[in-house]
């Protein structure tokens, strides 16, 4: 059995304010008051179990379908401190394996630049060992076999946006900054995100 923490009525404003809900928008999706949501989050009023499921779940659903993409990079450890993983269009294939390797990523985007130009994966490289020697894959450079660039997607834009472009068929998308790529986002980062 599940053990269930009751959170504190600070907690449960906070939660809610973290996700850009107003009392009134929470109230109105969990099917209760904007004043029953007031006096909760007061401690003048101990909600039911079932109501204060309801409250967390409406809580967690807008939170991710209410994220931006700087919210989702921050969750995947993508920030300054773990910056974007590239490869240049100079750089060996066998840089480019390395580093999927290193970093347990089956995809990267080329840049040359600050600017994408490019993509590779395990898929392209398979391709090419399917039809040549691997000495001289892994020889090769990454422009030499390379595919177009991942959709972009700029990184003020929400999570639904990103979804919306991988459900569509995308491997992944670049998330831009200003035009300046600073992120990744993949099929599986979309998933573990929106995950109840």
């Amino acid at each position: 059995m599940t053990e269930f923490r009751v959170p504190s009525p600070k907690e449960l404003q906070e939660l809610r304010k973290q996700v850009g809900l107003t009392q009134s928008e929470l109230a109105e999706r969990v099917g209760i008051s904007q004043s029953l949501v007031a006096r909760i989050e007061k401690g003048q009023v101990n909600p039911s179990v079932s109501t204060l499921k309801r409250i967390l779940n409406v809580i967690e659903e807008h939170k991710h379908t209410h994220s931006s993409l700087s919210d989702l990079l921050k969750w995947k450890g993508q920030s300054k401190l773990n910056p974007l993983i590239w490869v240049g269009p100079e750089d060996s294939v066998r840089r480019a394996v390395i580093l999927m390797r290193r970093h347990g990523i089956s995809q990267l985007p080329v840049i040359k630049r600050n600017k994408a130009i490019g993509s590779i994966s395990e898929g392209t490289i398979i391709k090419q060992l399917m039809v040549m020697d691997s000495q001289k894959v892994f020889s090769l450079s990454v422009q030499e076999i390379m595919e177009p660039p991942f959709p972009t997607i700029d990184i003020r834009d929400k999570v639904e946006t990103a979804f919306s472009k991988i459900a569509a068929g995308d491997e992944a998308v670049l998330v831009l900054d200003e035009d300046r790529p600073i992120g990744i986002i993949t099929k599986i980062d979309v998933i573990a995100f929106t995950k109840p």
